[in-house]
């Protein structure tokens, strides 16, 4: 019966006639034997299950040739293939051997027909298609192990029954030989098996380049470059949205899932259609869209990064450079327009290196900043009102004077421009951790000189709010700004 299946599947290669004159002969052997017509009773009752086992040995090979370029077909012969040979070696080998050379039978007949089972067993889960194409390294590791048990038993014999040694020495000296020359050879083997499930480590940079591409019709065509080197299938088609990889059609296909710049796609036939997709592959693929949505996250932040850098430094120009520039304009000294200028560029380059330092002693830098402030309002004829209510040790970091310097200017630069103001106050005390400042005046009004989206404006809370703080401004008798800025610089 198992010859025959083999002969007809997965690949029909005997016709109804071969079939038939299997099934004559072996009737043919079983009344021969029944009739004492064979040399002796070891011969005729266990020279034939030999002679099945070495033809069905040779199908099973046959059929894993004829299937080469029918994936299916060759992983179900894998499966049920292998369940056949495991099956039927462990008694061939076990009970018939030894039989038909005159040695006692190394265990009991019902233990070796106990493994038989294992020949249905596979057939069964063959037929239920559970994970057919899934066999991959199991496939190898059960045959490996069956090669190395019957390794083991024929080196015990021969040293036995051919060298003459002692059943233990010999057992001793056969098991050594496999675990000194077989196992390593199959550690290898396995070692390479096992190496084609992972992410291949030049993959991982591809996947970086694709990502860092920044055509997305490029970076498409590059990915999937990469996924036909990696698994070179038939063809590759679009495929509907799916979130993981997974195999479709009994491993026939698989889905890739979409990533961002990127659509899901669908390979068919792996490895030029001679193999199934396997899990693992499933598995190599969702790592590589992991990696793919890892590299084009970090990108993205990288860019995100870059323009936030490059809006900072637009607000300090605008803030800062700008009302350097306002007070240049306004002083009439050409001595003090130098110095004025020298900040300027001191300024500037605070602005490109974007000082991080710590140490700062808050009373110096509101000294300064109120000596600047002051020199601006007198040469418009226009009063300062200071006042603070601050540590005079406290310590700051470079980026809340950096925050602190940009608010003032630029309210100061507003007043001055537009408001018509007599006098401009700032008042400033820190409380709970926080420095609270109140900048004021006695002019028209943030709404009747500029529009709520004055870039000014706009810069001074956006300033505030990413050093962790906040900004509102109101129109309740001139201007009142009202900011709130951490003490301690908060993560970025």
């Amino acid at each position: 019966a198992l010859i025959s299946l083999l002969l007809s599947y997965p690949k029909r290669i005997g016709g109804s006639l071969v079939i038939l004159a299997v099934w004559t002969i072996g009737l043919g052997a079983v009344v021969a034997q029944l009739m004492q017509l064979m040399p002796s009773q070891s011969i005729g009752s266990y020279g034939p299950m030999l002679a099945q086992f070495c033809i069905i040995l040779a199908l099973v090979a046959i059929q894993f040739i004829a299937s080469r370029r029918a994936p299916l077909a060759r992983a179900a012969l894998g499966w049920f293939g292998l369940s056949i040979l495991l099956g039927t070696s462990v008694f061939v080998f076990t009970i018939a051997v030894p039989a038909m050379l005159g040695v006692e039978p190394q265990t009991r007949q019902a233990h070796a027909f106990g493994i038989i089972l294992i020949i249905y067993c596979g057939i069964a889960i063959a037929v239920a298609r559970y994970r057919l194409f899934d066999l991959g390294i199991w496939s190898f590791r059960l045959t490996s192990y069956l090669l190395g048990g019957m390794l083991l038993i024929a080196l015990d014999a021969v040293l036995i029954y051919g060298i003459a040694i002692e059943r233990i020495p010999a057992f001793g000296l056969a098991l050594l030989a496999v675990a000194m020359l077989y196992l390593p050879l199959r550690n290898f083997l396995g070692n390479m098996l096992a190496r084609r499930t992972g992410v291949d480590p030049l993959r991982v940079r591809e996947v970086v380049d694709i990502a860092l591409t920044p055509n997305v019709t490029l970076r498409q065509e590059k990915w999937r470059g990469l996924l036909d080197s990696a698994f070179a299938p038939l063809s590759i088609d679009l495929a509907a949205p799916t979130d993981r990889a997974r195999l479709v059609d009994g491993g026939q296909k698989m889905l890739v899932p979409f990533t961002k710049g990127t659509p899901a796609m669908c390979l068919h036939y792996a490895h030029g259609g001679r193999k199934l997709f396997l899990q693992t592959d499933a598995d190599r693929v969702q790592q590589l869209v992991e990696l793919m949505d890892h590299a084009l996250a970090s990108r993205d932040a990288q860019e995100h990064g870059a323009r936030q850098e490059r809006t900072r430094m637009a607000r300090d120009l605008h803030d800062n450079i700008g009302a350097q520039l306002l007070r240049t304009l306004h002083s009439r000294d050409p001595e003090r327009k130098d110095a004025i200028i020298s900040e300027t560029l001191t300024d500037l380059r605070d602005i490109i290196n974007n000082a991080q330092g710590t140490g700062l002693v808050l009373s110096e830098v509101l000294a300064d900043l109120r000596f600047e402030t002051d020199e601006r309002l007198a040469a418009i004829d226009m009063e300062l009102r200071w006042d603070m209510e601050i540590d005079e040790t406290q310590a700051v970091d470079a980026r809340l004077a950096h925050t602190l310097r940009s608010i003032i200017r630029e309210a100061a630069s507003n007043t001055i421009r537009h408001a018509r103001a007599r006098y401009f106050a700032v008042r400033m005390r820190v409380a709970a951790g926080e420095l609270h400042v109140h900048i004021s005046d006695d002019g028209v009004g943030v709404s009747d000189h500029v529009g709520s989206h004055d870039g000014g404006l706009v810069n001074m809370a956006a300033r505030a709010e990413g050093h962790g703080g906040a900004l509102t401004i109101s129109s309740d008798s001139g201007t009142h700004v009202f900011a709130r800025l951490p003490l301690e610089t908060p993560s970025p």
